[in-house]
């Protein structure tokens, strides 16, 4: 819901992962070509949406290939490998009909996107580069049932020591993430010989193993959006659990063939209070974090409003202007300024304008960070402004907006 909230490219990530593995599982199962040309046309859209999605190719590639091998009854091994490497053609195919857009675009313009990718892996700084592989693993492990499904806050924001409430939130959540792998290995083994069981849950086997095990080779930090081509499993692997326990609590206890009939009676119950009681526990943890129960911060209207006040204040006249933040753009405000026809002037280097034309008489300036000190400042909008002197200042909405005038 939270990502669902804002347009960013990572954001679709759940949905095509979810809806490429569907299909592929559709496609191994019944055979079909078009389905696995699908399959690879999602991923394609997948790839461009965040380069992750490479781990949900590896998915997708293993599951076949696991298929193919295992469940081989009534085949030869020359046709078992035929059918993996058709496959892999359908997929590959689907897969550059959905890339085409980002080849066609990086051809165009000399490939920056797939240079930059290039030097991200080879030159980029590596931090954590000590963190030993299942150290990785158990931290993604724990995050992705964590600050999915339980809304266990990010690690900077809490010690686990801090509190008992903390440790228990903390525990209660690890034992459900080991729990629901363990009821899914469970199922895995015992259906091992039903072929079309096997298949789907052999996919959540592949989609879980493979998807947090390739994080153990990432030595860069990892955000809680990389896992969004894993969104969809943590909630499948609960609810899997919860029903399961609701269910067939009296399966996964030995009784007494004497006192059976009774004793399975009173774990039904158990099991569908237990199951109840999680279910609503995981509903309200949850229902504490939703965006929706806290007031919008609004920023489009917050950045219109602030422009919309820089405008008034230059009086129709030329202006320079300059943004003061810690890490944002500029981009919002002049999105506006472009808007309403009212673009500044953008300050030149001297040696492209030795005249100065492009430095009005005044300079408009938002600081978006408290303390501000808008005179002497080394940004360039400001510096290239020159001596200048503060004639006036407002507070607007969250921020301070300065005007400055050329020192006299």
């Amino acid at each position: 819901i939270a990502y669902s909230r804002s347009s960013w490219n990572p954001n679709l990530m759940p949905f095509f992962s979810l809806f490429s593995l569907y299909i592929l599982y559709k496609a191994v199962n019944g055979e079909k070509i078009k389905l696995f040309i699908l399959c690879g046309f999602l991923l394609g859209i997948a790839m461009q949406l965040h380069y992750l999605a490479t781990f949900l190719g590896v998915i997708i590639a293993c599951y076949i290939f696991l298929t193919r091998s295992i469940l081989v009854q009534g085949y030869s091994l020359q046709k078992s490998v035929f059918r993996t490497l058709r496959d892999y053609f359908y997929v590959l195919l689907g897969f550059l009909i959905g890339w085409s857009p980002f080849l066609a675009f990086e051809v165009r313009h000399d490939f920056p996107n797939i240079r930059s990718i290039i030097n991200f892996v080879l030159r980029g700084q590596e931090t954590g580069g000590n963190i030993q592989f299942f150290t990785i693993i158990e931290n993604v492990f724990f995050r992705l049932f964590g600050r999915l499904v339980a809304n266990f806050p990010p690690p900077e924001q809490v010690a686990l020591g801090a509190h008992p409430n903390i440790a228990l939130w903390y525990y209660a959540t690890l034992f459900l993430g080991i729990a629901s792998i363990a009821l899914l290995f469970y199922k895995l083994i015992k259906n091992f010989k039903d072929k079309d069981q096997f298949q789907r849950i052999g996919l959540f086997v592949v989609w879980f193993i493979f998807g947090v095990g390739l994080f153990g080779f990432y030595k860069k930090p990892i955000y809680d959006y990389y896992f969004g081509f894993m969104f969809p499993l943590p909630f499948l692997l609960v609810g899997l659990i919860i029903v399961s326990i609701y269910t067939n609590l009296p399966h996964f206890v030995r009784l007494r063939r004497t006192s059976r009939g009774k004793h399975e009676l009173i774990l039904k119950k158990i099991g569908q209070i237990l199951a109840l009681v999680i279910f609503a526990v995981l509903v309200w943890i949850n229902l504490q974090g939703v965006p929706f129960r806290y007031p919008p911060n609004r920023q489009l209207a917050q950045v219109e409003e602030i422009s919309k006040f820089v405008i008034n204040k230059t009086a129709n006249k030329p202006f320079n202007f300059a943004l003061i933040a810690g890490g944002n753009s500029d981009h919002g405000y002049r999105y506006f300024f472009t808007l309403w026809d009212k673009n500044p002037i953008t300050i030149e280097n001297p040696k492209k304008d030795p005249e100065r034309k492009t430095v009005a008489d005044q300079l408009l300036i938002v600081c978006e960070t408290q303390p501000c000190f808008p005179l002497g400042n080394s940004l360039w909008e400001i510096a290239g402004f020159g001596r200048a002197e503060i004639e006036n200042e407002w507070n607007v909405s969250v921020v301070k907006v300065y005007k400055l005038q050329h020192y006299n």
